[in-house]
């Protein structure tokens, strides 16, 4: 039997695609969140490039951590991978905006888009993984 293997090529393509996901998602989303936020478009006058690199190194981190699941729970499959980032995304994501945002004193819409962006990545995230495996 083949051992599985961290797929390098497929954490890459993910990172990029949860930039385009984001991109496309706070598009759809910009005046609602503007509005929740209290921002202007003044506010981001001045842009800066860490927001950026931070998305793009908590995206790296984010899939390498699915993938090491992924190996060691042996998930080979687009549903199973699908299933166990949808849990991973309502224990660690959801769980965890819901109640800062809660406490913050934010509006559940608010926490709706900022964790629905993460639903729709950590779900392809769940099927390129679960499909995508890599053996030595």
């Amino acid at each position: 039997m083949e051992k599985q293997k961290i797929n390098w090529l497929a954490i890459v393509v993910l990172v990029i695609a949860y930039q385009l996901i984001a991109v496309l998602w706070y598009a759809v989303f910009a005046q609602s969140w503007m509005d929740y936020n209290q921002f202007t478009e003044a506010d981001f006058a001045e842009r800066s490039v860490t927001p950026y690199v931070i998305a793009i190194i908590t995206a790296l981190i984010t899939n390498y951590v699915l993938a090491a699941l992924f190996k060691a729970l042996n998930i080979d499959s687009a549903m199973a991978g699908l299933r166990l980032a949808i849990l991973c995304w309502i224990g660690f994501t959801f769980a965890e905006v819901s109640t800062l945002y809660i406490f913050t004193l934010k509006p559940f819409g608010l926490t709706m888009i900022d964790s629905g962006k993460s639903l729709i990545a950590f779900a392809m995230s769940g099927i390129v993984l679960g499909i995508w495996r890599k053996y030595v």
